[in-house]
């Protein structure tokens, strides 16, 4: 079988990463350097390099270049955990820290309103913020959540961890609804989480209810699959 350039190219770097030459993390030859190499143009060395990336060996950084995405080296998230990011991250050794980008109250959106069986004319928090493992950041999450289930939620408790509040305020989730899509980050997103264009990547819409079945929260969480796996864990008496 004859193979096109940008396939050349392709093997080259898999080859590379195979044989422990372009190891995890490390950056590969540029779309510059490849192209002299193989006598292509530059469009077609992106090519190749952009195949890579959506095929989940690599991953690129803006400004910086394209490294060799770590598949054995990153966090794993267990699909029916109900465990707060602060928590996951310290069990695994590391360190969490998180972001406050926005904290203001609002009046929701028509959507938003029906996510969380209120009104449109009671007040939300609006809370975006980035979660980082030792620095790096990971998840982008934007929260909606009704004032008056949490009338004296603040940005230093946000800041830490929502459902450490909820402790405090002697609640608990008692159901967690989960929707899992795969999305092409739209800008904003890819800026804050540093991400490649062409990466694609999971977003999770949940929704957290309280044990009088009052919902506590709608939220979107944006994971940066470099750093993330996702896993299922089925016991063997729910498999038919």
């Amino acid at each position: 079988m004859i193979l096109t350039k940008y396939e050349e190219i392709e093997n080259f770097i898999l080859k590379g990463i195979q044989s422990n030459i372009y190891k995890a993390d490390e950056k590969v030859p540029s779309e510059n350097k490849l192209a002299e190499s193989f006598a292509v143009s530059r469009m077609t060395a992106r090519k190749a390099l952009d195949s890579l990336v959506t095929r989940g060996y690599l991953y690129k950084i803006k400004g910086k270049g394209t490294y060799v995405k770590d598949n054995e080296n990153r966090d794993d998230i267990y699909l029916d955990e109900m465990i707060g990011f602060t928590r996951r991250v310290e069990r695994s050794g590391k360190t969490p820290r998180t972001e406050v980008k926005t904290f203001e109250i609002r009046k929701p959106s028509r959507k938003t309103a029906a996510k969380l069986g209120i009104s449109r004319n009671e007040d939300i928090f609006y809370i975006e913020r980035i979660r980082h493992i030792n620095d790096e950041p990971v998840i982008l999450e934007i929260t909606y959540m009704p004032v008056k289930v949490s009338p004296d939620l603040t940005k230093e408790e946000i800041k830490k961890s929502k459902y450490a509040y909820l402790r405090k305020r002697n609640h608990r989730i008692s159901e967690m609804v989960k929707e899992y899509i795969p999305v092409i980050p739209n800008l904003e997103v890819r800026k804050l989480l540093l991400l490649d264009k062409n990466m694609v990547m999971f977003k999770i819409e949940l929704i957290s209810k309280l044990e009088d079945s009052s919902i506590f929260e709608y939220t979107k969480l944006y994971y940066n699959q470099n750093k993330y796996r996702f896993l299922q864990i089925t016991k063997s008496s729910k498999v038919d």
